[in-house]
This record gives C-alpha cells, sequence and structure tokens, in this order.
C-alpha cells in the first residue's frame, strides 16, 4: 500500500497539535501532577515535557491559529467520530469516565456533532474563552466556548453510539442561532456580536436554573438548542458542579 505522504504529514501535525494544546490545558487547571503520574514522569521530564508543550503551543498558534482541523475533502466521512471513539476506548482502558472539551456555540455544526452523534452535553458557559484574536474564523467576535461533558460510559453515550438514542422532553427550552451567521460575520460584525450576545445570555440564564444543553434541532431560520433540567435527561445522572 502506497503511502499518501501529505496525509502523513497533516496526521502527524494534527497528533502533536492535538497533544501540545491538551497537555497546556492541562498545565493551566492545575492538573500536570496527575499526568506526571499517569506517565510515570521523573520532576525533570515532567519539566522538560511541560517547556516543550508550551513552546510548541506557541509556535502552533503563531503559525496555524487554531489547534486542529479536518481537511475539508475529508469532512463529513466520520473521520471525527472515529476519532473521538477511539479517544473514549482508551480513556475507558484507563478508568477514565469524563472527558471534557470547549466548543464555539455558534458552531452549529459542532454542536450536532458533540450532542447528537457523541452524546455529550454542555451545562457551563465561559464568556470570551480566550480573548479576542486575529483567526478569520472568530471574526472578531469574543471567543464564547461552551463546555463539553462527555460522560462515557452513562447510558445516554452508550445508547447516542448505539444509534438508538433516548427521545427529549418535547417541553426542551431553547436558545436560537441564525441560519445565515457565518454571511453575518463576514459582513456585519455588529449583527454578529447582538446574536452572540443574546445566545449567551440565554445560554447563561437557563444554566442558572439547572438546564443543560442536550441537543439541537434545525429550523427554517436557523438552529435551536435544546435545553433540559438536569433530573430530567434520560440515561445521565449529572453530579453537582463544584462552586454551583
Amino acid at each position: 500500500m502506497k503511502i499518501n505522504s501529505f496525509l502523513l504529514r497533516c496526521t502527524l501535525i494534527a497528533a502533536l497539535g492535538g497533544f501540545l494544546f491538551g497537555f497546556e490545558t492541562a498545565v493551566i487547571s492545575g492538573a500536570e501532577k496527575t499526568i506526571q503520574q499517569l506517565w510515570s514522569l521523573s520532576d525533570f521530564w515532567l519539566g522538560f515535557t511541560v517547556a516543550a508543550s508550551l513552546i510548541g503551543t506557541v509556535i502552533g498558534s503563531g503559525i496555524f491559529q487554531v489547534p486542529g482541523a479536518v481537511l475539508a475533502q475529508f469532512r463529513d466521512r466520520g473521520v471525527g467520530r472515529r476519532l473521538k471513539l477511539f479517544q473514549r476506548q482508551d480513556a475507558l482502558k484507563r478508568g477514565i469516565d469524563l472527558i471534557e472539551w470547549t466548543f464555539d456555540p455558534l458552531e452549529v455544526k459542532n454542536a450536532h456533532f458533540n450532542f447528537v452523534r457523541l452524546g455529550a452535553v454542555a451545562r457551563r458557559y465561559i464568556p470570551d474563552c480566550y480573548g479576542v484574536t486575529a483567526s478569520p474564523l472568530h471574526g472578531g467576535l469574543p471567543t464564547d466556548r461552551l463546555v463539553a461533558e462527555w460522560w462515557l460510559s452513562s447510558e445516554r453515550v452508550k445508547s447516542i453510539l448505539a444509534d438508538d438514542a433516548h427521545p427529549m422532553d418535547a417541553a426542551a427550552e431553547r436558545v436560537s442561532i441564525p441560519a445565515n451567521l457565518t454571511e453575518i460575520k463576514g459582513g456585519n460584525r455588529g449583527a454578529a456580536a447582538r446574536a452572540q450576545a443574546q445566545a449567551r445570555e440565554h445560554f447563561q440564564k437557563w444554566f442558572a436554573k439547572g438546564y443543560v444543553a442536550t441537543g439541537v434541532e434545525s429550523r427554517v431560520r436557523g438552529t435551536d438548542y435544546l435545553l433540559e433540567p438536569a433530573a430530567a435527561i434520560r440515561g445521565l445522572r449529572l453530579p453537582e458542579l463544584a462552586g454551583i
């Protein structure tokens, strides 16, 4: 079998970028000691790894702007889901039951992937998580983020991965995202900022009341996030959030 050298380079870059950015997040969150124990690193090698990963993060963010992505010609082929399923399998072998990551609530395709294809949920909203950047992907807007929680061994996740999702409560609350937001971000930053601010306000209001984002639904004028009370989510019992 002939190896596609370009694809191989992209794979290596994505793998290294994912590790470096993930490790940098762990350092910031104070989890490096757990990683030291997991990988049986001495103090020297922990320091070396932290230094190397942070240097790589700075260089990578300066060159590529974003941690990683799937090339256009390989999208919508199930690549992302297969990668996440491998990650889930590896985490469960290590006794890890929860994986978290952040994503832009304005990017509804990501929300569909996270909620509908993987079974993740979200109940935390971080305004301007990374600060305003020069990336064209952000359109000059604050980098607001939802925090996805993927409870790997929950019945909810198992059923969704088996394509047998539990039905949602018909009375779920909704947070709407305009259908043409990409065009709005490119041509009318003020309108995009207003749409983002409205979504931020609604998410924070419902999260404060104990609701959890568990799905999305496409409509004529856009996409609605669907939010349920935490106790009403079928196949999932969420622990209390620290500090709430």
